[in-house]
């Protein structure tokens, strides 16, 4: 892959691990669990 589609590549795994990061607090604020996998 070009260095641009691997950087791409590499950010949007940043943003799926802090989506789910940001997912799991906002589920625990309001009281529920959020399962290990989907």
């Amino acid at each position: 892959a070009e260095p641009d589609e691997r950087q791409l590549s590499l950010a949007r795994l940043r943003l799926c691990a802090a989506a789910r990061i940001v997912l799991a607090r906002v589920l625990g604020l309001m009281g529920v669990t959020a399962p290990e996998r989907m």
